[in-house]
């Protein structure tokens, strides 16, 4: 399986008739057990394990998810403005297609040490991986 981490403005450019997902994030975390209620808050949310259901059973520093969906959520970290790469095997970090003011945008973030999905706003010059939906 290979990748990359993506900056925000390229990542709609990656691969022809495809999409970044803007409420299908929303829609998976839902279709996993996560209360309806909780899918538009801010940061990390107290959920019933949603993210390791997700997560690769494979590949994580410490704690290894479920995958029971077939989702397969690998850790490979962020890519910083200042170009520096953090948390390889700790972090897995996708991009919404969802702006947030003139430089943020909306990501999903699972950690290896917790099960839920964060969502929260990050500075658009970082890099983060993309799963893209085909249209």
């Amino acid at each position: 399986m290979a990748g990359i981490l993506a900056g925000f403005s390229s990542i709609s450019a990656e691969k022809p008739d495809t999409s970044v997902p803007v409420a299908e994030w929303m829609e998976l975390e839902v279709a996993v057990g996560m209360d309806a209620s909780k899918v538009k808050e801010k940061g990390w949310r107290i959920t019933r394990g949603e993210g390791n259901k997700l997560k690769a059973t494979k590949g994580w520093s410490t704690e290894v998810g479920l995958d029971q969906y077939g989702f397969r959520v690998l850790p490979a970290g962020d890519h910083r403005p200042d170009g520096s790469f953090f948390y390889l095997s700790d972090y897995a970090c996708f991009w919404s297609a969802s702006p947030e003011g003139a430089s943020n945008a909306w990501r999903r973030y699972f950690i290896h040490s917790d099960g839920s999905v964060t969502r929260e706003c990050r500075d658009r010059s970082s890099g983060f991986s993309v799963r893209l939906l085909e249209n």
